[in-house]
């Protein structure tokens, strides 16, 4: 039974948002993922039994509410649906919510959060009113959505993947590894560097895809959403980056012909790079990778004919291949891996 007096406090959700009466500061009220989650947590989701509610469109949601509220399944209900009104995959399906009164946000996600998510657990902890701190729920939800997208996308082989970097073409069209690697944007989230992290500028991002430009954007201005970073978000919602593709090129090379041979391709996207070199037998030949201006970056010059070369793109769509013949020579096949 929850306490006395619970069913009067608020406990709707409301996805029509309306105006803001007052925007928190946002060095004081952000969100957190939480890799560990904290003991209060931990207890809050062991000892309660989550509902089962199902979508408009079939995909399933499991909902727990503190004890502090009465029970009110409408209103879990009205939850599930928004969520399955945001650009979503089959991963809605393993998500988990907590519905939390404002007074256990503090313990449950720790002081200075307004919502938060933990990855192992699939679970997004929200309030249960319709505004917190001047945040509407339903664009805190949208956002810890996007860090639950996050957890369910590859983005091989930058490490932590995309809950650290952004899913795969977002990362790629905002150039987030370049960004990182120059120092404007930041992998850490002390002071202002929650504002220059990929991870929490894409979840507001993906919020803004639902609930364009109503809240003021206080991460990095270059990471503002437009068109292309929202169809960037969209089709790593519903086409979700799996795996490398690979491009077969062929050619020939010979010490007593065309002894180098150049293979143009490109990279749309930021990632892995893998070139494999397979030549005749009793030839030698070497492989190198290039930048368009012609600039090597990596060379393989094993003696035969079998080389390969791994690169990391990271801001680069266009390379060369050059193949030349050391040795003998005849017919090569290039395998180009590319993300």
């Amino acid at each position: 039974m929850p306490p006395a007096g619970s069913a009067t406090r608020e406990r709707s959700f409301d996805p029509n948002l309306g105006t803001i009466s007052t925007l928190p500061a946002h060095s004081e009220l952000r969100d957190d993922v939480l890799d560990h989650p904290p003991p209060a947590l931990r207890r809050a989701t062991v000892s309660a039994t989550p509902n089962v509610y199902t979508a408009p469109d079939g995909s399933r949601v499991r909902v727990t509410v503190s004890d502090l509220y009465a029970p009110d399944p409408a209103a879990d209900q009205e939850l599930v649906n928004f969520l399955a009104s945001l650009v979503h995959g089959a991963e809605l399906n393993k998500l988990s919510v907590f519905v939390a009164t404002p007074g256990e946000i503090p313990e449950l996600c720790g002081g200075i959060a307004a919502a938060c998510y933990t990855p192992n657990r699939n679970l997004a902890v929200i309030v249960g009113q319709s505004s917190f701190g001047g945040l509407p729920t339903s664009y805190v939800l949208a956002h810890e959505y996007g860090h639950h997208i996050q957890n369910h996308r590859r983005n091989a082989p930058f490490g932590g993947g995309s809950l650290r970097w952004g899913t795969k073409r977002w990362m790629t069209v905002e150039r987030i590894c370049p960004g990182v690697l120059s120092g404007r944007f930041s992998l850490g989230f002390a002071g202002n560097d929650y504002f220059r992290n990929p991870r929490e500028a894409h979840a507001e991002a993906y919020a803004w895809l639902r609930f364009p430009r109503l809240i003021p954007w206080e991460w990095s201005a270059s990471l503002r959403p437009n068109q292309r970073s929202y169809n960037a978000i969209s089709a790593d919602v519903r086409r979700p980056w799996r795996h490398n593709v690979s491009v077969v090129r062929r050619g020939a090379v010979s010490r007593g012909g065309d002894r180098r041979d150049v293979v143009r391709f490109a990279t749309p996207l930021d990632g892995g790079l893998s070139i494999f070199l397979r030549g005749p037998g009793g030839a030698n030949l070497d492989l190198a990778l290039l930048k368009r201006s012609g600039k090597r970056l990596r060379a393989s010059t094993r003696s035969g004919s079998r080389e390969h070369i791994g690169y990391t793109v990271c801001g680069v769509r266009k390379f060369k291949a050059r193949v030349e013949a050391r040795r003998g020579g005849g017919r090569y096949r290039l395998i180009v891996k590319r993300p």
